[in-house]
């Protein structure tokens, strides 16, 4: 990914990109049609219209078919079991049938 060694550059430069854009979203917020703000029971609580839906072009559709072909058909349960036996991370987690038996363990 050609990250840097040190993060702290790249951090700053993208919380800068971050607020500018934060701040040009606010800007635009007043000409927007399909943003507004109603009073609901003392607060603001924001409102966004409807958005017809576009129409998905082509290069879309095909590279979607083209995602969907190299995707391997694999059921959740198989990945999770994949993940486990390379990471450990089921180690972290307890059986709902072994709470008892730990807890009576810890008082003795």
């Amino acid at each position: 990914m050609a990250l840097p060694a040190h993060p702290e550059p790249a951090i700053a430069a993208l919380s800068e990109e971050l607020d500018q854009t934060y701040r040009a979203v606010i800007a635009r917020l007043p000409d927007n049609p399909a943003v507004r703000f109603e009073q609901v029971g003392g607060r603001h609580d924001l409102v966004l219209s409807h958005l017809d839906k576009l129409d998905e072009p082509a290069s879309l559709i095909a590279l979607r078919r083209a995602v969907d072909a190299r995707l391997p058909a694999v059921d959740l349960p198989e990945i999770m079991l994949e993940i486990a036996a390379r990471t450990g991370f089921a180690a972290a987690f307890t059986h709902i049938s072994e709470r008892a038996s730990r807890a009576s363990a810890s008082r003795g």
